[in-house]
């Protein structure tokens, strides 16, 4: 059986009206494809651009690693200088207990050394005292001396005058070695 071209043409009026909606859609999918293809081609671009971003990230993560070792090992130094420091505070404090304590003791010696000088100048005072008497022993026998014509009282006023100058001189060179004494005292304190 023979198909007429009017059936043919039927039927393919048919084919084509029922290919039409296929034909629809398989041109929306293919819209809907190349639309999906650019949204990950984009977000291929996106990840690229997080991918590099992380490396970023993790390169100054890498950075700061470095820098907190490097302040950690300036934070132990500066521990030990501190320690350091704080260990040479204690013997700047020991050391200044002990020139108080020093000071202290000077200043008690000073205060010996004045009682000692008060009382030196008052032996002075009494040794100039004794040596003005003796001068004017010595110029009354000196006189006495002068109006004597016996030889024998003038040996014995010349052997007095020997002796009173004798002792005037012991007195001199005893206030010399007091003061002499008193000065090497004062040297040494001083020193």
């Amino acid at each position: 059986m023979a198909l007429s071209q009017k059936d043919l043409q039927a039927i393919a009026i048919l084919m084509d009206s029922k290919l039409d909606p296929i034909k629809t859609e398989i041109v929306e999918l293919k819209e809907g494809i190349t639309g999906l293809k650019t949204e990950i081609a984009g977000m291929q671009t996106e990840i690229t651009g997080l991918k590099t971003e992380i490396a970023g990230m993790q390169t100054e993560i890498t950075g700061l690693k470095t820098e907190i070792t490097g302040m950690q090992t300036e934070i132990t130094g500066l521990k030990t200088e501190i320690a350091g420091m704080q260990t040479e505070i204690t013997g700047l404090k020991t050391e200044i207990t002990g020139l108080k304590t020093e000071i202290t003791g000077i200043k008690t010696e000073i205060a010996g050394m004045q009682t000692e000088i008060t009382g030196i100048k008052t032996e002075i005072t009494g040794i100039k005292t004794e040596i003005t008497g003796l001068k004017k022993e010595i110029v009354g026998i000196k006189v006495e001396l002068s109006k004597k014509a016996d030889k024998k009282d003038i040996e014995y006023l010349k052997n007095q005058i020997r002796k009173s100058e004798k002792l005037l001189l012991d007195e001199v060179e005893r206030v010399h070695e007091i003061l002499d004494m008193h000065i090497k005292d004062t040297t040494r304190h001083t020193a």
